[in-house]
């Protein structure tokens, strides 16, 4: 099994600069293409969060998964994947770990407490790059975590990209 550490900066560029907050619009939905703004209507109706609300359609466990339903049923396909794309933006410029195995998270998460870090201080995670991915390895071989991965064996870790000191090029590290 490997982790590949790869470059997906710009969903965290905000998180490295320290404070910045992000600025995502009360009606995001209107920035989907008609077809899918009914369908995230439909899909927030289902959750206890309101549409203008995505932080919480984020952490809701039904709402993506009823969104892409229902874009699958009723839009085209360029559609489907712009209306995908600009939900997974949003949902990962709340929660950098947003769609990610769950398994793999929870292993992310307790191994950021270990150091100790808040999951969300990139910074701190970033100080203690080694001992944190090798706290995530270890979970993740012992809780035997289903990844999500290539046909490799390779699982994308999207908290590395935010340290300053990776190159441009991914780095596979076998666990």
């Amino acid at each position: 099994m490997y982790f590949k550490l790869s470059t997906i900066a710009s969903l965290l560029a905000a998180a490295t600069v320290g404070s910045a907050q992000i600025v995502i619009p009360a009606n995001w939905w209107t920035q989907l293409p008609s077809c899918a703004q009914q369908c995230a209507l439909q899909a927030a109706a289902q959750t206890n969060c309101p549409i203008n609300d995505i932080a919480c359609l984020c952490r809701s466990p039904t709402f993506y998964n009823n969104f892409v339903n229902c874009i699958n049923n009723n839009c085209p396909l360029p559609d489907i994947q712009i209306s995908k794309d600009l939900v997974k933006k949003l949902c990962t410029q709340i929660d950098w770990l947003w769609g990610i195995n769950p398994c793999v998270r929870d292993c992310a998460i307790w191994a950021a407490s270990q150091i100790p870090c808040d999951i969300n201080d990139i910074a701190c995670l970033c100080r203690n790059r080694e001992l944190f991915l090798s706290l995530v390895r270890q979970c993740v071989r012992d809780r035997n975590c289903p990844v999500l991965s290539t046909s490799t064996g390779v699982v994308v870790l999207p908290f590395d990209v935010t340290c300053p000191t990776i190159g441009p090029n991914p780095t596979a590290i076998a666990i």
